[in-house]
């Protein structure tokens, strides 16, 4: 197969073709009998040829063929539940990645997607891509992360686990998936909250672990006076798409002020500038010209803050700066890039309204495009690497904390 079949609205047997000829041939034939006949019994009896007479033979055509076409369609398509039903029989490699992880979430193939145009794929969470957890329950498949761990070795266990109930955070939580695996790593007597601008994505409260709290709170907007500085750990990742430069130095001040004095952020965020191909064969490498524009792509429309990120933290309240790089392991690669065309192709849609227009339909060649070229030869990947940045909050608290307004510490901060 060179590609996944494109979707079709209305699909049609495979030998409609002949039938479909035959039944306007004899619809044809038809009409125009009916109108000889007419017009010579109206010719016999005096009554003349009436204006009426006109619109009969395109009105004969109409009515036949269009039932010579319904007769072909599948009669499922048009008037049977068109719920999405699973491939009868998916290659090893769609079933391979239509899996549940064990974080609650979802992974699709585009071409489980495409061979099933009715399902939308509006649960994809970014989450879901960048750190994928494969079920316990294939063997085949080792329970495995592209970041081996939930808080890094560099925030010193004591720091919160020595504390009879450690409070973290999740900023940007999405689905919650982060803190539910986090609680089940974590004494029960921890306090895990997730706050994001809306909780829709979540799932209902008795599904959770009973130590998860989840709240709607807009991160730029003044951090409530309930929780300045309480947490020990504040986790945040994924944004590098959805927040604008200007608003980078005003999360990073709010993140500040969740935290106690000493304790840690971790910030975890896909790397665009790092992006590269892994190939099947190093040995054959084969030019892929699409993967290479859009690593291009990627690389220029990295938002200026990633960059500098290490910089604006410090800036903003945080000491002992670290960052790291992390690539998707071998085995994981196929799994990552055909969620990433996933994730694009849904992207499309909703930012270009639909599979219609012309950036719409430039946007899905693409992904049709980089597809393709991933199958050609040994096989090709397009990974991104995730960087995950650590720091520390000064051991310095300041005073009246009860104003609107919060910034890094200055001359007129009161140090308690």
């Amino acid at each position: 197969m060179d590609g996944p079949p494109m979707p079709a609205g209305i699909n049609l047997s495979d030998n409609s073709q002949p039938r479909i000829i035959a039944a306007v041939t004899v619809s044809w034939a038809l009409a125009i009998s009916a109108v000889v006949l007419r017009f010579i019994s109206r010719k016999i009896s005096g009554a003349g040829f009436w204006w009426d007479d006109y619109f009969t033979l395109p009105a004969c055509y109409s009515v036949s063929s269009s039932t010579a076409l319904l007769s072909d369609v599948e009669y499922k398509t048009l008037f049977k539940d068109t719920t999405p039903q699973r491939a009868s029989k998916p290659d090893k490699q769609t079933y391979r990645l239509f899996v549940q992880s064990r974080s609650r979430a979802y992974t699709l193939s585009p071409l489980w997607l495409k061979e099933n145009p009715n399902y939308r794929a509006g649960f994809i969470h970014s989450q879901t891509r960048l750190w994928l957890r494969l079920p316990s329950q294939l063997p085949t498949l080792p329970l495995e992360a592209t970041l081996p761990f939930f808080i890094h070795a560099n925030i010193p266990s004591p720091s919160f686990l020595s504390s009879p109930a450690p409070r973290i955070a999740d900023i940007a939580t999405g689905t919650a998936i982060w803190l539910q695996d986090l609680a089940d790593m974590l004494t029960p007597s921890a306090q895990l909250d997730g706050f994001d601008i809306s909780l829709s994505q979540c799932p209902p409260k008795a599904w959770l672990s009973k130590n998860i709290t989840l709240r709607e709170w807009d991160m730029f907007s003044p951090v409530p006076e309930d929780l300045i500085g309480v947490y020990d750990i504040v986790h945040v990742r994924l944004l590098v798409y959805v927040m604008k430069p200007d608003n980078i130095e005003t999360l990073a001040r709010n993140l500040q002020w969740l935290l106690k004095p000493g304790g840690w952020l971790q910030w975890e965020e896909l790397w665009p500038a790092g992006c590269y191909l892994l190939h099947g064969d190093e040995n054959q490498l084969a030019k892929r010209p699409v993967m290479e524009n859009k690593i291009s792509e990627l690389a220029t429309s990295l938002p200026s803050w990633v960059l500098s990120l290490s910089e604006i933290l410090t800036e903003n309240g945080f000491q002992d700066v670290e960052k790291e790089d992390y690539r998707d392991p071998p085995k994981l690669a196929r799994a990552y890039f055909d969620m990433g065309l996933s994730e694009d192709e849904e992207i499309a849609e909703v930012t270009f309204g639909g599979r219609g227009g012309g950036k719409a339909r430039g946007a899905m060649e693409q992904i049709e495009s980089l597809w393709k070229e991933s199958k050609e030869g040994t096989g090709t990947a397009l990974l991104c690497p995730k960087v995950v940045i650590v720091a520390q909050k000064k051991f310095e608290e300041v005073g009246n904390l009860g104003r609107l307004e919060y910034g890094p510490l200055s001359a007129n901060d009161s140090i308690v």
